[in-house]
């Protein structure tokens, strides 16, 4: 059964680590609906690649306690916060540090059958995006799955290019499966597999 966001975490902890506001956004539900599209089976790795302070990444534990999540992040201070989360809600993720200089070769150590990467495409250069997508793609099985969601200002040029990159990075079936305008851009869910 699929958990509400604001069930996971004890009301003292979210208190001090989530915008109080954050709730009253449109569009907050995205979360859940990713959660949906990812199809968690297991036993299976999951990597949750850029998991800040772990929303994500503990949704998806709670979701599928049998499968293994991996969270990875530049930020210690995040990966803190992200550990103090996963413990209130007794979700067991694994976070990992990881810099886009090392992310290829600590994803490939992990052997994920999917990544997920959430809200990060849309704050990197173009050049180190495709860095990322790569790496990705590269960590991934045959048949594995690239899951994100991206932020952007305008829904069909943001979707045109990020679909784009996946394409030039090898995933082939991309596609867009969800968007929600909200008050900090719009919010699109992609999808795409490695062949």
């Amino acid at each position: 059964m699929l958990m509400i966001e604001s069930e996971l975490l004890k009301p003292q902890l979210r208190s001090r680590i989530d915008c109080p506001a954050a709730s009253f956004w449109p569009g907050q539900h995205w979360r859940q609906t990713l959660v949906q599209q990812i199809d968690l089976r297991p036993n299976e790795i999951v990597a949750d690649v850029g998991c800040g302070v772990g929303k994500l990444a503990v949704m998806l534990k709670l979701n599928s306690p049998a499968t293994c999540v991996y969270g990875f992040d530049p930020t210690p201070r995040a990966l803190d916060r992200a550990e103090r989360r996963s413990y209130v809600a007794g979700a067991m993720v694994h976070f990992v540090h990881a810099t886009l200089d090392d992310i290829a070769e600590k994803l490939a150590a992990r052997r994920p059958a999917q990544v997920i990467t959430s809200r990060v495409l849309h704050r990197l250069p173009l050049l180190r995006k495709k860095q990322l997508l790569e790496a990705m793609f590269e960590a991934l099985p045959r048949g594995g799955k690239l899951h994100i969601a991206h932020v952007g200002w305008h829904r069909p040029s943001g979707s045109v290019s990020t679909l784009a990159l996946m394409r030039d990075a090898g995933f082939v079936q991309c596609n867009e499966s969800y968007f929600i305008p909200t008050i900090t851009g719009v919010i699109s869910l992609y999808h795409g597999v490695k062949s």
